[in-house]
């Protein structure tokens, strides 16, 4: 988290200038400048001076590389327009704004008469800004939003100018919650805003702790009505929502409540939200244009191009702490891609997995027969997903890399739950649903289930057996679906 103090640019327009949120706000960053500042090569340390222990804590700092692409630029300039817009018509020097922050604050208002824009000095047409970022688990969704808040934005700005001497919150970031809770992410968004205040020359804030104590005789409606003042209080200029494809496993009830949280927040404080989710989570907001202006502009990461593969490949090969390293050739390149679909966190995790196969097995060089053998054994449910992926038919499939992703993480519960998901709305049948069951059986190990887990596993198994035995249509992984 960072903090700093007001530094009030003079480049930008007058009327822009009177508003110190926006005028506060870095300048933004060229593009060659941005590749400079994001691009992450790691390399690694004389193999000679480590012992093995420090050696394989070596290996997994690979994890952090970095490789920047048009996707991530692209991200950056329309996250960058999101908080300046979200800013335009918050001004706190406006005395419309001041009096709605008042009023916000007030229980004995009703919040349905609350909007910052019923001012006939605002503009009532302007509507808060909205994003979705979607793509495959694995893309590097989050590791971007990270990456590009932490280097190019400062979280918090200390203000000390005559009439504004508050502390301004660029961003906060929140998970949505395994159970989908309205009051469970509300409660996110104030720990996160606690957490970020807290360095602040404001000083510490107690918002999410003042809710928790009060959750049981407090109305979501009113934790709501909290948030938002909260949020306006602080001067948070845009929300991000990570694993908004949460939603889809929770029930019809659920998800309605909590995308009319989102319509709440974006009516009353018109603030900026940026979800990140799987692509399935644009299903969830139907094809009506009303339901797809509440999912905003929608930004889907690809796998890596030729040439973000390229400088993925640059530092593959580049860091190899081994007595033999090997050379960079197309053929194993080939593999890897095979292997991998393109797909970065695992581009990375195969390589990673595979130096430390050879460092633990006392082998001196990696070889394509330790690749192929290391990709069985570490992600067992990929060569099912990659196949869709690299065909361009993905289809629900993606939902696999999503339930791999939980396995590495060791959270089983969302995992199983991201499973079903998939069961239920998968169109596989005969030899391809007995390949996806026999994928699923090697990447879960049952004791390491609760007895309900254990249930609801077996359960999709049945499933997935009842699938199998369907004798129509295409019977293998590469036909299906085409």
């Amino acid at each position: 988290m960072t903090i700093i103090k007001a530094r009030y640019r003079d480049d930008i327009q007058f009327e822009l200038a009177k508003n110190p949120l926006i005028a506060a706000l870095p300048d933004r960053v060229d593009s060659n400048r941005l590749s400079e500042l994001l691009t992450r090569i790691i390399k690694s340390q004389d193999r000679d001076t480590l012992n093995q222990n420090e050696l394989e804590m070596e290996i997994k700092k690979l994890k952090h590389s970095f490789i920047i692409t048009d996707d991530h630029k692209a991200f950056y300039t329309e996250f960058y327009k999101m908080i300046e817009e979200g800013y335009l018509h918050r001004n706190p020097m406006d005395v419309e704004v001041v009096k709605f922050s008042y009023d916000i604050a007030d229980p004995n208002i009703d919040v349905s008469e609350l909007s910052l824009y019923k001012s006939a000095s605002l503009n009532t047409d302007t509507t808060s800004e909205a994003m979705l970022v979607t793509g495959f688990s694995g893309n590097g969704k989050s590791l971007m939003t990270e990456r590009i808040t932490s280097i190019c934005f400062p979280q918090v700005i200390d203000h000390d100018i005559e009439g504004f001497q508050d502390a301004q919150v660029v961003f906060l970031k929140a998970d949505m919650p395994h159970n989908a809770s309205r009051s469970g992410l509300i409660i996110a968004i104030l720990e996160e805003l606690d957490r970020a205040m807290s360095k602040s020359k404001y000083g510490p804030t107690n918002h999410s702790e003042a809710l928790k104590g009060s959750r049981k005789s407090i109305t979501v409606e009113r934790m709501t009505q909290k948030l938002i003042a909260a949020l306006n209080q602080h001067h948070v200029g845009v929300l991000i929502i990570d694993e908004f494809q949460n939603l889809e496993v929770s029930s019809a009830r659920f998800r309605s409540e909590m995308i009319n949280l989102f319509d709440q927040l974006s009516n009353q404080l018109k603030i900026p939200v940026v979800k990140i989710g799987t692509p399935d989570t644009i299903k969830l907001f139907g094809n009506k244009s009303y339901n797809r202006r509440r999912l905003g502009k929608l930004m889907e990461l690809q796998t890596l191009g030729d040439d973000a593969w390229d400088k993925a490949m640059e530092q593959i090969f580049l860091f190899q702490p081994l007595p033999k390293p090997i050379e960079r050739k197309e053929s194993l390149e080939n593999d890897l891609k095979d292997y991998t679909a393109g797909v970065p966190a695992y581009l990375f995790k195969l390589w990673q997995e595979c130096l430390l196969e050879v460092i633990q097995s006392g082998k001196k060089s990696i070889s394509t027969t330790l690749i192929k053998r290391v990709h069985k054994k570490q992600f067992p449910l990929l060569g099912s997903a990659i196949k869709f992926i690299k065909s361009g038919k993905a289809g629900n499939f993606s939902d696999l890399l999503t339930v791999q992703q939980f396995l590495d993480e060791g959270s089983y519960g969302p995992a199983i739950n991201s499973l079903k998901h998939f069961v239920d709305h998968s169109t596989l049948k005969g030899e391809a649903a007995q390949e996806v069951k026999s994928d699923i059986e090697k990447a879960i190990n049952e004791n390491k289930l609760s007895p309900s887990q254990k249930k609801k596993f077996r359960g999709l198994k049945e499933s997935l057996e009842s699938k199998r035995l369907v004798k129509l249509g295409p019977q293998t992984i590469e036909h299906e679906g085409s």
